[in-house]
């Protein structure tokens, strides 16, 4: 089958949706579809290049106020015509790209809704003003997207009931979680035993990392050695730094930037505890990977983490925006070894039997199929 996937980022090292098309896009290939990724390039031109075997089209994106869209959406649409009748299928991920017109089944993913990812936005942030002035354009933008979908697909069960709740949806919503590849994100059984806490993802401040860095003033009261590490690139890098210093944290935390695969697979094995304190989550990748790799994991009881997370079983939750809860699990886990492998345990099982990128690729294909042979 050849899948034309839709997108408005791609690089995987940009996580979220980017990562979600990149590794569904790989694990397709393997079982001998061909997968076209057509994503924004830049202001220059439109150009094509190959990753991982995924022909990506990069077509050219010019961000103008007030409707950066309507222009996109033009040159999106001559470059899909061109390509169209090489394929079968049309797969859209989230809400800021251009709607395609086509005659082909268009499946359209819900990864989280504008309004959710508005609102969890820092209230005086730049880039939070220049959204909320456009919020009304992406909701309609959305609107259109969902209603001009044949078949609509959610990576989470609230994913699915924020887009019902923001939009009529006449059509039932299937829900194909995330997945991870279980293969690789592997636990380690002679791990180095590294003292550190993890966080990995990107440096943003829906990602709660101002409470994950509070909650450390407390921790480090009690395991002054303790080391805290993040991995990731964002807007907030700066502005954290400067609250671990007014601290007196400085010692105590470490800012890896990007890190490849490999080495963000070390990362995970070797930690002691991995934190998400966010405040919104669609399904998060990161999660994902840190339970497959058997960490003991505490995320934020919120959307899309607590349906990964069974509290006391595969892992912790803890309220959002409340660093003291967060380091008081953090402490518990630090001192309770058999909570700990009781948690590595279960995590591992959980994912291998429910969020396995071949069980996900599985249910990805058969929406496919039904499509193709309405």
């Amino acid at each position: 089958m050849n899948i034309c996937m839709l997108s408005s980022e791609f690089p995987p090292d940009l996580g979220g949706i980017s990562t979600y098309v990149h590794n569904l896009s790989k694990k397709l290939i393997e079982r001998g579809h061909t997968v076209t990724v057509i994503t924004r390039g830049t202001y220059r031109k439109t150009y094509q290049e190959k990753i991982d075997g995924i022909s990506v089209h990069r077509v050219r994106f010019i961000p103008s106020y007030p409707s950066p869209f309507k222009l996109h959406g033009l040159f999106v649409n001559k470059s899909f015509k061109l390509l169209e009748p090489d394929f079968d299928v049309v797969h859209v991920h989230g809400t800021l790209v251009p709607v395609i017109h086509t005659s082909l089944p268009v499946i359209f993913t819900s990864h989280g809704t504008s309004n959710k990812d508005i609102d969890n936005m820092p209230m005086k942030s730049f880039h939070f003003y220049v959204v909320s002035l456009m919020r009304r354009q992406l909701f309609n933008a959305e609107k259109t997207i969902v209603g001009s979908a044949d078949v609509i697909t959610s990576v989470s069960h609230s994913c699915a009931k924020e887009l019902k709740k923001d939009h009529v949806v006449n059509k039932k919503i299937t829900v194909v979680n995330n997945g991870v590849d279980s293969n690789f994100f592997i636990p380690i059984e002679n791990n180095k035993k590294e003292n550190y806490i993890l966080y990995t993802g990107r440096l943003e401040t829906r990602k709660g990392l101002i409470d994950f860095i509070e909650s450390a003033k407390y921790v480090c009261r009690k395991y002054v050695d303790i080391k805290f590490i993040l991995t990731g690139k964002g807007t907030i890098k700066n502005y954290l730094e400067r609250r671990i210093d007014s601290f007196g944290l400085k010692k105590n935390f470490c800012f890896t930037g990007f890190v490849d695969r490999s080495m963000l697979l070390e990362y995970y094995q070797n930690a002691a505890i991995y934190v998400l304190p966010s405040y919104y989550e669609g399904l998060p990748t990161t999660l994902l990977e840190a339970m497959s790799c058997g960490i003991p994991s505490i995320a934020t009881n919120v959307e899309g983490s607590s349906e990964v997370i069974i509290d006391g079983e595969t892992g912790l939750l803890v309220p959002p925006k409340d660093p003291e809860k967060l380091a008081e699990a953090i402490i518990m886990l630090l001192e309770n070894k058999v909570l700990r492998n009781r948690l590595k345990m279960n995590a591992r099982k959980y994912i291998v039997a429910t969020h396995d990128w071949e069980i996900i690729t599985d249910r990805i294909e058969k929406v496919y199929e039904k499509c193709v042979t309405k």
